[in-house]
């Protein structure tokens, strides 16, 4: 049996399918559907999805969202998301880049960041 699951992120409508029955509405069910997105990744069993109003990640097992803080902070315009060969996730926002893994690194203009909107 071929198992797969497809995301997509459509303008404001994030959307996962996945084909378990002919329900529409089931094997469609939207996740953060007031928000939108221009960059999705999967990372350590979440999916991250990065956009104008920050960066959030979904449990893909109970659908639950929550936003991702850096020191009690949103990320701001989240533009990219890439996932390193040490299994760390850059993300690259309007305030320069933030690497997520064992501790978090904030790359700025004072650590020679040439420009800080990524």
């Amino acid at each position: 049996m071929l198992f797969f699951i497809i995301f997509i992120g459509i303008g404001i409508i994030f959307l996962k399918y996945q084909p378990a029955s002919s329900d529409m509405n089931e094997n469609w069910p939207t996740f953060l559907n007031d928000r939108e997105f221009s960059c999705l990744i999967e990372y350590k069993g979440w999916i991250y999805a990065g956009g104008a109003n920050g960066l959030y990640r979904i449990n893909l097992e109970t659908r639950a969202d929550e936003e991702v803080k850096i020191n009690q902070r949103s990320l701001s315009m989240v533009r990219a998301l890439y996932i390193d060969e040490s299994n760390r996730l850059w993300v690259g926002h309007r305030n320069g880049l933030t690497i997520l893994g064992e501790k978090v690194v904030i790359i700025k203009s004072e650590d020679g960041l040439l420009n800080t909107q990524i």
